[in-house]
């Protein structure tokens, strides 16, 4: 693709099968997508499509990396749990900084 990232995506994903990872969350995978304007340079990029049941519309997001040996699948299980470890330890920073407001 010669688009420029996230915008690029979404308008190539009408034209192309998204792959469902649960119900209401699809993705697809771009290879070589320039991800900024100005960088040149290329990556992977996964976009996600999720529904959102309180606005009853698709939100979408990207995951991009340089990782070119896991499959799209895996990528996306990974990115999932890396950030609910990273919720976890906000929740964990935030509950001490409330701690420590009452001390």
């Amino acid at each position: 693709s010669k688009g420029i990232g996230p915008q690029e995506a979404i308008r190539l994903s009408q034209f192309r099968t998204w792959k469902c990872m649960k119900k209401g969350v699809y993705i697809q995978e771009f290879r070589n997508m320039q991800v900024y304007h100005g960088y040149e340079k290329r990556h992977r990029l996964i976009l996600v499509k999720e529904y959102c049941k309180d606005t009853k519309k698709w939100r979408f997001y990207t995951l991009v990396t340089n990782e070119t040996e896991i499959d799209a699948v895996e990528l996306y299980h990974f990115y999932c749990n890396r950030q609910v470890i990273e919720d976890f330890f906000d929740d964990i920073n935030h509950l001490h900084l409330k701690s420590r407001e009452k001390e």
